[in-house]
C-alpha cells in the first residue's frame, strides 16, 4: 500500500532508533515530548535517558548480557515508509488515523513494516535494563504475522548475534514468541540463551487478544 500524503504529528514522533533517547537525555523537543508522554512520564524517561547517556560517556565494563526485549500483541508500531528524509506514515498507533478509519489498512498484507516498539509502553524498561548493565535490543515485529514465521525470523537474528550470552524478555505475545524462537534455534544458539523471562504471558491462550482486536 502507498503512504498517506498527510503527515500527522504522530508520524513526526516516530523517530529512528536511538534518536528519541538522545532527545530525552539532552532536553531537546521538551514541549512536544511532555505533550506526548505526559509530564510524569517525561520526567521518568528523561531521568533514565540522562543516566544512560552519562554511563556511555564513562569507561564502563562490558555488558553482562544482551537482552532482547520482545513487545506484546499491538506493542510494535506499524506503518508505511515514506521517501528518504520524511517521517513514516504511522498507522498503529496514530489516533488521527483511528479517527479517519484508516486502521482498515492494517489488513493489507504488503507494504506495512514494523517501526519500533511503542515507546510509552517499553522505553522505560529498556532504559532501566540498560542502566543496570545490560545491552538491550528492543525488538519490534509485525504482530499481524503468523507466530511460527516470526519465530523463525527471530531465531535467525539470534543466530547472527555475536553476544556470548543472550536473554529473552517477552511481554504477553512476546513471551510466546520467545518460546517459539527457542524451538527454532540450533544447539549453539540455544546454549547461549541463558534466560527466558515472561511478563504476563498467556501460556494457556487468551481470549483478550480477540477482544482487543474486535473492540468488545
Amino acid at each position: 500500500m502507498s503512504a498517506s500524503a498527510e503527515v500527522s504529528v504522530y508520524d513526526r514522533m516516530c523517530w529512528p532508533d536511538g534518536q528519541l533517547e538522545r532527545a530525552l537525555a539532552r532536553g531537546a523537543h521538551r514541549r512536544e515530548l511532555i505533550a506526548y508522554f505526559g509530564a510524569a512520564g517525561y520526567a521518568t524517561l528523561a531521568a533514565l535517558a540522562r543516566t544512560a547517556l552519562e554511563g556511555r560517556g564513562r569507561h564502563a565494563p562490558a555488558p553482562r548480557a544482551r537482552i532482547y526485549l520482545l513487545p506484546g500483541l499491538l506493542g510494535s508500531q506499524l506503518g508505511v515508509p515514506r521517501a528518504a528524509g520524511e517521517p513514516p506514515d504511522l498507522l498503529w498507533l496514530d489516533p488521527a488515523d483511528v479517527v479517519n478509519g484508516r486502521l482498515r489498512a492494517l489488513s493489507a498484507p504488503d507494504g506495512i513494516v514494523p517501526l519500533g516498539a511503542l515507546p510509552y509502553s517499553y522505553l522505560a524498561l529498556k532504559l532501566r535494563l540498560g542502566n543496570g548493565g545490560f545491552d538491550v535490543v528492543l525488538y519490534d515485529y509485525d504482530w499481524r504475522c503468523d507466530l511460527a514465521e516470526l519465530a523463525r525470523t527471530l531465531a535467525a537474528r539470534l543466530a547472527a548475534d555475536d553476544a556470548e550470552e543472550l536473554v529473552l524478555i517477552g511481554h504477553s505475545m512476546g513471551g510466546l514468541l520467545a518460546r517459539a524462537a527457542l524451538a527454532c534455534c540450533g544447539q549453539a544458539t540455544a546454549r547461549r540463551i541463558t534466560r527466558i523471562i515472561g511478563l504476563g504471558v498467556p501460556h494457556g491462550g487468551s481470549i483478550g487478544a480477540v477482544q482487543a482486536l474486535r473492540a468488545t
